[in-house]
């Protein structure tokens, strides 16, 4: 099996840009949470 492993590392920093972006439109729209809340949601999808 070939991997253009080139492409996969392209592939994976245009999503990271991508997630800054969105992220980057989430703060300035302030739909943001706190810290406690964001590990709280994190720690329950891990156990699910």
């Amino acid at each position: 099996m070939y991997v253009d492993y080139e492409k996969v590392e392209g592939l994976k920093i245009q999503a990271l840009k991508e997630r800054v972006q969105r992220a980057k439109a989430e703060i300035e729209a302030g739909a943001t949470t706190g810290g406690d809340a964001f590990f709280d949601e994190l720690l329950t999808e891990a156990g699910d």
